[in-house]
Parts: C-alpha cells; structure tokens; sequence
C-alpha cells in the first residue's frame, strides 16, 4: 500500500483522479487506520471512432465520466453502504397526445400519462472519528417522454411535419444538408405505431437507469468526484481512493476480550455454557436480607512481580490472543525458549533487562484491561 500512497501522492495539485483524504491521515485515532487503493481504468482512445474506454461522453464533448461498471468499483473501495436502497416511484404527467398520434394540426390533448421513473438514493461511509457519514438524498427522474419528444420534434423540423418526404422503395425518407454534402435517411417517427413502439422502449428500462444515475450521483457526492473528467485528467490511468476501516489491533483486542467474557460467562452465558458446559457449582437461594451500605473503601491494586515464570506466561498469553504483531512474533518465540531453558535467566542482566523492555514494549500497544496480572 505504501507504493500506492507514494503514487497518489506525486499527482499534482488539484487533479480530480485524486480522491484521496489526506487529513485522515494525520488525525485518525489508533482504532482506525487509513487505506488507498487504486483503481485502474481503460482511458478514452480514439474518440471520433467512438471509443470511450470506460467512460461515456456527457453533452460537453470534452467531457466524460465513468461508466456504471468502473463507478461500483469506486464505491467498493471506498466502502459505501446503502447503495441498494431505494424509493423508486412512478411519474405521472401531463401529455398532449396529439404528439403520439401524428395529429399536428389537431389542438392540443392533455392527458394524464405514466412518463417515466423517480428514484431517490442515500449512502454512507466511515470517517476517521468513527461516525457515518451520510450523502445529500440524491433524486434522479428519468422522463421518457420528454426523451422521446426531443427525437420527434428534431425529425418533425427537419420534414416540416413529414410534408417534405421522399418515397424510395417504399419507404419514406427525407434528406438533410451539412455543408456541402446530402443525406438520406429513413423516417423512424412518421407514425403512432413507431412513436408508441418508442417510447415503450424508453420505459422499459427507465426505472432502472433512474436507479442508476442516482446511485452514480450518491457515488459522486462521498467521494468529491466532479460531474465530468478532461482528456488531460484522465492520464494517470487510475483513480486513487481512500478508505478508513478498523485496525487489526483493535479486532483482535476486541476478540481477546470477546473469548475471555465467554470464558467467565460474562453477558450471555449461553455461549459459556455450550463451550464449556453448565456450572459445577449449584445455586443456593437465601432470603433476603437487609441492605446496608458499605464504607467506601480505597481499591489497593497488588504491584505485579515480573519474573522468569510471570514472563513466559504473560508471552505466551498475548501470542494466543493474537495481540501480538506479527513483525515480533518469531523474536518473541525464541525469547520464550531461552527463558524456558535458563533458570538463571534474572541474574543475567544484560538478557533480562532486554527481555522487560521487550515485554513492557508489547504491552504499551495493549489495553490495560487485558494485560497480564
């Protein structure tokens, strides 16, 4: 992860591949940690012969942003929850359906109509202070309709109201000039039955890529990615995420301590007992008897003794709970061995004294409760 770090460290100043929080990295307390991840992706090649990589053009042409597929592999490194929750609801709206049936010189008829989907999305992530942090509710309405409209009204002007068409093997078409050159092509919207055929299509899939572009946007607002990415951005071939999640040394603390409470029957002793089987000791029921409050007394905590026996033990303990790293594991074994072969280990000084300040050393990165007694 380091060369990871160091990668999306030299990027310059400002380069919206760069997703990475770098505060965390100076205030996150112990029980978390941070972590960068890249995320590599195909970059747009030739983009007059359509090809886009894993991006697809916005309505700038210098613009592109990422393609469902790639945005899922952000939010799974980042660690977004709640991206499958949603509310879609149906759009009903105000049409004229003279548009549908062709009828131009008809007046308008306003007609109540489902014309699209509505879906609402939130999600959330982990913050270095331990809260989630939640996105802005982001509201995607995908307009069928509308979509379809914008298609006829194109054709429309570009016949006249299908009054300037040409015949050709049957069918109609119609020719557009750009520059100096002419085109024929084939009219897709001339009839209530194409027009229809249309805009079903547009609803088949609408509720979907409602969810789609609002999940995007739920991606976009956690992440602080822009609405759209240069050519020039786009160099680096990766995106550089950062994620914070917890630390080893606290899942395995909180593990230790998990199997002592079962140990002891601490909580729910159900647990206890199927481990371990029920108690020995069989309970006594005794009347109550009247409660008198004690004297607050000072708790006197005994001074621990470290020896040769006390040493070996304590290792041996925090190596099965698994609180030490791994880095000091195999110095550990080996100090374990000699203090087990050498009874004398405490009159040699120079070794024992390495031997406390390796326990002592260990220790500090455990909580005082599970240390040794």
């Amino acid at each position: 992860m380091k060369d990871v770090i160091e990668q999306a460290r030299e990027l310059s100043v400002g380069n919206p591949c760069n997703l990475v929080n770098w505060d965390i990295f100076n205030n996150i307390p112990d029980l978390y940690e941070p972590k960068v991840s890249k995320v590599e992706f195909r970059k747009p090649g030739d983009v007059k012969k359509k090809d886009f990589g894993d991006f697809y053009p916005t309505r700038d042409e210098n613009s592109f942003m990422p393609i469902p597929a790639l945005m899922d592999r952000i939010a799974e490194v980042k660690g977004i929850c709640g991206l499958d929750e949603d509310k879609p609801e149906q759009i009903i709206g105000l049409i004229d359906w003279s548009r549908m049936i062709c009828s131009f010189d008809a007046p308008p008829q306003m007609i109540k109509y489902p014309v699209g989907w509505s879906c609402t999305k939130r999600g959330e992530v982990l913050m270095f202070d331990g809260r989630m942090r939640p996105s802005a509710a982001v509201t995607v309405m995908y307009n069928a309709w509308e979509r379809c409209v914008v298609l006829w009204s194109k054709e429309e002007e570009q016949t006249d109201f299908y009054k300037n068409i040409i015949m050709q093997n049957g069918k109609k078409t119609y020719n557009v000039s750009y520059g100096n050159q002419t085109y024929n092509y084939e009219c897709k919207y001339d009839t209530r039955g194409k027009r229809q055929k249309h805009f079903d299509d547009e609803m088949l899939f609408a509720q979907r890529k409602a969810d789609t572009k609002a999940r995007e946007g739920v991606i976009r607002n956690l992440c602080g990615m822009p609405t759209g990415f240069k050519l020039k951005d786009l160099e680096t071939g990766a995106f550089y995420v950062s994620k914070v999640e917890r630390s080893q040394t606290s899942i395995k603390a909180e593990y230790a301590a998990r199997l002592d409470a079962i140990l002891h029957g601490i909580g729910d002793n159900s647990a206890s007992r199927a481990l371990y089987g029920p108690s020995d000791e069989t309970p006594v029921i005794r009347q109550a008897e009247q409660y008198t409050e004690p004297e607050p007394v000072e708790p006197v905590q005994a001074a621990r003794v470290i020896n040769r026996e006390f040493v070996i033990r304590a290792l041996s303990q925090y190596k099965k709970a698994g609180l030490i790293a791994d880095t000091v594991i195999p110095t550990c074994d080996s100090l374990t061995a000699w203090l087990a072969n050498t009874p004398d280990a405490e009159t040699q000084t120079d070794y024992w004294n390495k031997t406390v300040a390796m326990l002592n050393g260990i220790e500090e990165k455990i909580p005082e409760g599970l240390r040794c007694q």
